[in-house]
């Protein structure tokens, strides 16, 4: 061990120097148990004193037991699954179906009976990552992160768990070492000499940035050596990473605030260049040919009239939505390579954006749901929401509820006795459940109804929670919204869906009502809105019996409190 912490360097061929001395007391031990607690005694008490010496102490110590309980946490994880496979093979053992006997699903689907034992038995991963990231509180994908992250900590990188453990390094600092190492691994391995370049890019990989975290390096220390290590020591070349890595280009939205969202594009740098060189050189010919730059902002110089306050950056925004979507122009201004370019000087300055036309490019109809008061569609002042973008413009509302006739829409009507208000759907197609009850749930479900897992309702099945066959009714009690994932999951793993337990409203997942916040003398803070139905909270058993509360999504807009009686 003392051998690997000494500071060693990578020539510009790649190859490690070892012929330099180890540094004398890097070399990592484990912390036990009863280091651990004397640690965590040490940091509760330090509260207590007004030494600056003994809080930063305790600060050390803190970074170190965090480490440790990192490490412990991906051990755990992976033993969990390991142990929650076998649990998921014995159940579906001891519940078997007719099904168990295909050799593939055939007409066996989803609607036709179910899986095959093969399936079955493969839903035990995806049942074991749900019942992780319910305990954790965080996403599947977190959760599955960790699993893989600890899989590959004790089949890859031995020292890194070691030092991991024993505090030496931060797990912020493991993170590096191990999204690292998992770009080699995950590699396809064709023949020995690919499998022989992985692993002494891993083993390298590992060596090399251990020298910095053991020696106190910061995270972007540690991240600057992976970069760095990266270009030297990956098995591909930089022509096939390229490729590798254009084949995953794509454009992203994800949601802001203030009816606004971040639009991002994953594409080839020289791409991404032309793209920023061409929004510019069109934002600046649509703000005019005479600019001014004071404080910091562009803007038209000519007629007073004719004065645009825009700053270029903003101007860039409209340019690229314009270009995309369509937009009113009123003549044309030429662009940096000297042809005509649309003049877009009205665009997001009061100009109307025009709908696309009816011989122009087709789309599918987007899965988003657009609500609104129905006093807000005929013209008065209020809220509207918009799916995962939360509230939007009124006026960008009404625009989409008049033009984007693909967009589910629902109108709201207020009801003095609700704050959330009583929901009528105006808007869907019928498909086996009736279409009025299919758009309501989708605004009372919001997103797929599993603990957790936030894809949108109208990306989702419709389930019901009593089956069919088992005499439960297509009613709205009876139904609510799972993507296909926990769909599969609900009905092929030991997850099952239950009435209350009876436990307080305030504990959403403590199987035992007297820990629930009701035993809690600190007074229960004012809900956020009035509680949702009974009948619409799923209550989830996992297959360790541990329960998950899940509420129907908030309502997307509340009516303001009354005032105070004068």
């Amino acid at each position: 061990m003392e051998e690997l912490f000494a500071l060693v360097h990578v020539d510009g061929g790649g190859r490690a120097d070892e012929t330099v001395t180890p540094v004398a007391g890097l070399a990592p031990r484990p912390l036990d148990e009863a280091e651990a607690m004397r640690r965590v005694h040490a940091v509760a008490s330090a509260a207590d004193t007004d030494s600056t010496d003994v809080l930063i102490g305790a600060l050390e110590q803190v970074r170190q037991l965090e480490s440790w309980l990192e490490a412990r946490r991906h051990a755990i994880a992976v033993s969990a699954t390991h142990a929650a496979t076998r649990d998921h093979e014995a159940w579906v053992s001891a519940n078997p179906t007719w099904d168990d006997g295909l050799a593939d699903r055939g007409s066996a689907g989803l609607g036709h009976g179910g899986l095959t034992r093969a399936e079955r038995v493969a839903v035990a991963e995806r049942s074991a990552i749900a019942e992780i990231a319910c305990a954790l509180r965080i996403g599947e994908k977190a959760a599955h992160l960790l699993i893989q992250h600890g899989q590959l900590l004790d089949a890859w990188l031995p020292d890194t768990t070691t030092a991991l453990a024993a505090g030496t390094i931060t797990g912020a600092a493991a993170r590096i070492i191990i999204d690292s190492a998992r770009e080699y691994t995950s590699l396809p391995v064709t023949d020995a000499q690919t499998d022989a370049r992985v692993r002494t890019a891993v083993e390298q990989t590992e060596r090399f940035l251990l020298d910095v975290a053991c020696a106190g390096g910061t995270t972007g220390e540690v991240g600057a050596r992976a970069r760095r290590l990266r270009e030297r020591l990956h098995p591909l070349s930089r022509q096939e990473r390229h490729e590798v890595a254009r084949a995953d280009r794509c454009v992203r939205v994800r949601p802001g605030c203030d009816g606004m969202a971040h639009l991002t594009a994953w594409l080839p740098a020289a791409d991404a260049h032309d793209v920023d060189h061409h929004l510019t050189a069109l934002a600046r010919a649509a703000l005019g040919p005479q600019l001014e730059v004071s404080t910091g902002r562009t803007r038209e110089t000519g007629m007073p009239d004719d004065e645009d306050e825009r700053t270029v950056g903003q101007a860039r925004v409209d340019v690229l939505t314009d270009l995309i979507i369509g937009g009113t122009t009123s003549g044309s201004v030429p662009d940096a390579a000297g042809t005509t370019a649309p003049d877009l000087s009205d665009a997001g300055a009061g100009g109307t954006r025009a709908a696309p036309s009816a011989d122009g490019p087709s789309s599918s109809p987007p899965s988003l749901l657009l609500t609104m008061p129905a006093a807000v569609l005929l013209g008065e002042d209020g809220p509207a929401a918009f799916g995962p973008f939360g509230s939007i413009p009124v006026e960008d509302a009404r625009r989409l509820a008049s033009t984007a006739t693909s967009f589910t829409l629902g109108i709201t009507l207020a009801d003095d006795s609700s704050p959330t208000g009583t929901r009528l759907i105006t808007a869907g197609r019928q498909y086996r459940i009736p279409a009025e009850l299919r758009r309501r749930l989708q605004v009372r479900d919001g997103t797929c109804r599993f603990p957790g897992c936030r894809r949108a309702a109208t990306r989702c099945d419709l389930d019901h929670r009593t089956a069919w066959a088992d005499g439960g009714a297509t009613e709205e009690d009876n139904l609510a919204h799972l993507c296909r994932r926990h769909h599969v999951l609900k009905h092929h793993s030991a997850w099952r869906v239950t009435g209350p337990p009876g436990l307080d409203a305030a504990s959403r997942d403590d199987p035992t009502p007297t820990s629930s916040a009701s035993s809690s003398s600190v007074p229960a803070p004012a809900p956020y809105s009035s509680p949702p139905p009974a009948s619409s909270v799923l209550h989830w058993v996992s297959p360790t019996g541990r329960r998950y509360r899940s509420d129907p999504d908030d309502a997307p807009f509340r009516r303001p409190p009354a005032p105070p009686a004068r």
